[in-house]
């Protein structure tokens, strides 16, 4: 059995928990700079406004209902997620991470109380985090799936409690789990309207229209489980960070503020996966709609594997000197890091003792460094002075 747990509108029942005034209210959180709607409240889907949909395009809207708008907070929208994920591990080893907020377990067919089961976790991710969550049983991933989306009404719910031709067919097409805009078109005009047209549906049709994954699809709706659960967590082979600035900006330093603020971040992650860097990328973007547009990127190689920020960072502010022009005005930044790999498959560098010393020195500086933000949270330390508090968060 699989039991799927996603967190509901789960950007702004973050917010919410630092933030108790934004409760029974309508409430969204944008992408960066404020672009898109990214979350909403219950109370915010009520009066219309659409995930995705650009805020200029329903200011009217948002000030007529006086919605709260939040930027993005996503340092705290992944250390909320990491706490969830470290809860839903206790009822089950055996667990797959599948979004910032959604997280599938792999449960033992003993089990009988399902619904039981998911009452107590949604009560002891309310209690000990003050996040709601929805919980859906089945006994393959597409049913859970199928399920949880349903329990966004009731809280919980075991999709085998129920007639599973019925409520299969009231789930459109297009919900179904891995079934995009293409597929759902093709599917409609087979008259394949519905999950449960789908799960009778000719393997034949099916695969002639969804190749390899309709047979996938139909064998899980009809309840025998083929889409494993991925267990494994393996590192990323690059990290790219960018941000857009908002406003064109010719002047240096707040240029390199912003690029500091990038590497902040992806090297956090990197040490957050027990990884370091060798290569990496540096690039400035001109706004694209003028007619000359100008981009500017620089390579970089790092005398030895890395994930100290201030090691890195200082590679970077070189970098910075070379590509920027005065006569230029920039809306992005961005870095890539390549040549990731695991702290312990690193070769040995032939360095000298002082040079082994110091990258000791600054591993154990970023070991402090990220306790103390675990506990405390990011304002409290960047790694740059170029960083300001505001910036990183």
């Amino acid at each position: 059995m699989f039991c799927l747990v996603d967190g509901n509108n789960f950007y702004v029942s973050c917010e919410r928990v630092f933030n108790p005034s934004l409760r029974r209210r309508p409430v969204i959180v944008t992408s960066n700079n404020g672009g898109c709607i990214v979350s909403r409240s219950n109370e915010a889907k009520a009066i219309g406004l659409r995930m995705g949909e650009p805020v200029f395009k329903c200011r009217r809207l948002i000030e007529l209902h006086r919605v709260r708008v939040l930027p993005a907070n996503m340092a705290l929208y992944g250390d909320m997620s990491d706490r969830m994920m470290k809860l839903l591990s206790q009822w089950s080893s055996d667990y797959e991470v599948y979004s910032i907020d959604e997280c599938f377990l792999s449960l033992s067919e003993q089990e009988k109380d399902y619904h039981s089961l998911g009452k107590e976790i949604q009560a002891t991710i309310q209690q000990q985090l003050g996040l709601p969550v929805g919980v859906g049983f089945g006994r393959s991933k597409t049913l859970a799936k199928c399920a949880n989306a349903l329990s966004k009404r009731v809280g919980v719910m075991n999709i085998h409690d129920y007639d599973e031709d019925k409520v299969l067919k009231t789930i459109d097409i297009s919900s179904i789990w891995g079934v995009g805009k293409a597929f759902s078109f093709r599917l409609r005009a087979k008259g394949i309207r519905t999950a449960y047209d789908v799960k009778y549906a000719s393997l034949f049709v099916l695969k002639s229209i969804c190749h390899r994954y309709g047979v996938l699809l139909k064998h899980e709706l009809e309840g025998i489980p083929v889409i494993a659960l991925s267990t494994e967590k393996s590192g990323n082979k690059s990290i790219v960070r960018s941000r857009s600035f908002g406003r064109d900006i010719s002047n240096k330093d707040e240029i390199k503020r912003e690029v500091a603020v990038n590497i902040e971040k992806a090297t956090r992650k990197l040490r957050r996966q027990k990884q370091k860097v060798k290569s990496l990328q540096v690039f400035l973007l001109e706004n694209r709609y003028k007619i000359k547009m100008y981009k500017s990127s620089i390579d970089i190689e790092l005398p030895v594997y890395s994930s100290a920020t201030p090691y890195v960072l200082g590679f970077v502010l070189k970098a910075v000197d070379q590509i920027y022009k005065e006569s230029k005005h920039y809306v992005k930044s961005g870095i890539i890091l390549s040549d990731l790999k695991g702290e312990e498959f690193i070769p040995r560098q032939l360095l000298d003792q002082k040079d082994e010393e110091k990258q000791e020195k600054l591993d154990r500086l970023m070991k402090v460094c990220d306790e103390v933000q675990s506990k405390w949270g990011t304002r409290l330390w960047c790694g740059s002075s170029y960083c300001s508090q505001e910036s990183v968060c």
